[in-house]
């Protein structure tokens, strides 16, 4: 019997959790506009592979990347969008419809149940309306993100949303940047909590940012739970190499510096960002991480460690510490990230917690 896990996020990156799944075999992509900085992704499904009944039925973004996503464009993904983030609670009856269809159908279903024994991995960014009928998939399972802990990895969030999501509305200052990363981060956590007041608490397990990134508590609240076996001593290595090529260095290059370097033939990735401002610092991490992996004795790496909220190091860290004070609402985040996730348990806690959520 297949197996079926639905990593779901609202437009975070969730591709260490992938990654260690499948104990790092898969593609890495470089991510254009960091120096040496790259993504995970699946390998691809092979459409030869599957059963003839199923074959000509599965999408090529399906096999592709194993994405579920199915509302990238169209007047009905602003709609969809807006629900997600904004209003999840209180949705009109052609909003709801409009939910429904863009998740997983019973068309969805039919074709995941009778693809080969083995587990199968999916990108989402789906709440309940767009599960409905996730209880005719007959071996699935929901590993949600939740963002919390994600201070020391704030520059993994920005590189994300400036250079892979890309997007001129929300490059052109640097508030509407952040506004825009909040936005994500309440609705992949509005997720969550949607999905478990609406009884799909059974099929979640959850993740945040200190799980992802330390392969012993992944191995035990997130692999153990889901009956995957994982190789720690090889995801720890993963997720070494990820951190340290991602990270990379804390930002040094001088303005000089970065007027000298030629940028003509770099694959920046920077095209799309409107603000002089952003567009600065993001030249000045390229060339601050090309400093600290191509000169001897640079010893300005990057580290988990090494942040600290009351002594930013860079403009990275003096953005997290903008965000949390100035664009987060505090209150909910706390609500839904402590009632969601607490210690270090991939489990949620008793559903009374739930009652004051909504």
């Amino acid at each position: 019997m297949p197996k079926h896990i639905f990593i779901n996020s609202h437009d975070l990156d969730t591709s260490m959790i992938g990654a260690q799944l499948v104990n790092g075999k898969g593609r890495y992509i470089d991510i254009p506009g960091t120096c040496f900085g790259y993504k995970f992704e699946f390998a691809q499904l092979q459409r030869e592979n599957m059963p003839e009944l199923i074959r000509d039925r599965i999408s090529d973004d399906w096999l592709d990347a194993q994405n579920l996503v199915k509302y990238d464009s169209g007047p009905d993904a602003r709609v969809i969008d807006e629900v997600l983030t904004h209003n999840q609670f209180h949705t009109s009856q052609d909003e709801l419809n409009k939910l429904v269809s863009s998740g997983i159908t019973e068309e969805d279903a039919d074709i995941l149940n009778g693809m080969p024994d083995g587990t199968y991995f999916w990108h989402t960014r789906h709440v309940s309306e767009m599960f409905m009928n996730i209880d005719k998939i007959e071996n699935a399972h929901i590993l949600q993100l939740v963002a919390r802990n994600y201070e020391p990895y704030f520059k993994l969030l920005l590189q994300h949303q400036i250079l892979e999501k890309g997007g001129e509305h929300f490059t052109s200052t640097i508030d509407a940047l952040l506004e825009e990363l909040v936005t994500c981060i309440h609705g992949t956590n509005n997720c969550a909590v949607s999905l478990v007041n609406d009884g799909f608490g059974e099929k979640i397990t959850f993740c945040d940012y200190e799980v992802m990134y330390n392969a012993d508590l992944f191995q035990k609240t997130i692999a153990f739970p889901l009956e995957i076996e994982v190789d720690v001593k090889r995801n720890k290595k993963v997720i070494a190499d990820y951190l340290e090529e991602n990270l990379g260095s804390v930002m040094h290059a001088t303005d000089e510096e970065i007027d000298n370097m030629n940028w003509d033939n770099i694959d920046s990735g920077f095209q799309s960002i409107q603000s002089p401002v952003i567009k600065q610092e993001m030249k000045r991490s390229y060339l601050s991480d090309k400093k600290y992996f191509t000169e001897q004795n640079n010893t300005n790496q990057r580290t988990v460690n090494g942040y600290d909220l009351k002594n930013p190091r860079d403009w990275f860290d003096v953005q997290c510490s903008t965000m949390n004070e100035e664009f987060l609402d505090e209150e909910w985040y706390e609500m839904a990230t402590d009632t969601l996730y607490r210690g270090n348990s991939s489990r949620p806690q008793s559903q009374e917690f739930y009652k004051f959520i909504t």
